[in-house]
Order: C-alpha cells, then sequence, then structure tokens
C-alpha cells in the first residue's frame, strides 16, 4: 500500500508540472491589449472631454449649459484618429448628462 501512495504522489507531480508547462505555453501565446480611446467635443473653441459616445448621444466628463449649436467629435482609438461634425440639437446641460445628437454630413 505503502508504494502505491508514493506512486501516486510522483504520478501527481508529473501531472502537475506537465499542467504548469503546457498553461504557460498557452499564457505566452495569449496577447491581450487594452485600446487607448480618447473622445473629445470641440464647440466654438472649446474643446470638451468625452466620458460616453452612443449612436445619437454624449455624455461629458463635465457637464455645462450651452445652447444648440454645430460642434465636432474627434474620436482616436491607439492613435488612430477620426473626426466628424455633429449638432447638438437641445445644447448642452449642466442638469442633464446626456445631450442629443446628430450629424451634421
Amino acid at each position: 500500500m505503502q508504494g502505491r501512495g508514493k506512486y501516486q504522489e510522483v504520478a501527481a507531480r508529473r501531472i502537475s508540472s506537465s499542467l504548469v508547462g503546457i498553461m504557460s505555453t498557452v499564457d505566452q501565446k495569449r496577447t491581450s491589449h487594452s485600446a487607448d480611446v480618447q473622445m473629445h467635443l470641440s464647440v466654438n473653441g472649446h474643446t470638451l472631454t468625452i466620458g460616453h459616445l452612443g449612436p445619437d448621444y454624449v455624455v461629458l466628463d463635465t457637464s455645462i449649459d450651452y445652447p444648440p449649436s454645430d460642434a465636432e467629435i474627434s474620436l482616436s482609438v491607439d492613435g488612430r484618429k477620426s473626426q466628424w461634425k455633429v449638432r447638438l440639437l437641445d445644447g448642452l446641460s449642466a442638469s442633464q448628462a446626456r445631450s442629443r445628437i446628430s450629424t451634421s454630413g
């Protein structure tokens, strides 16, 4: 019986060692990436940081009051930049987080 216990212990160590080797190989092949995303709203010379952007709304990190107007959104993902014009349909309101936008072509 003692011999069998020793055999099981050695086998368990070998299996464990093999699993560690396999897992480290898998970990080396697995890559992860967190994109660097920056979003800004430019309106009448002011640049405001966007906290959340939806298809028809924007949420700024800091809310301000501003009347309806044309604006521009700048989006940078890992250094790849895009810009497009939008219309602030209801303007910006310090009392509301979400502001409606539409693309103005």
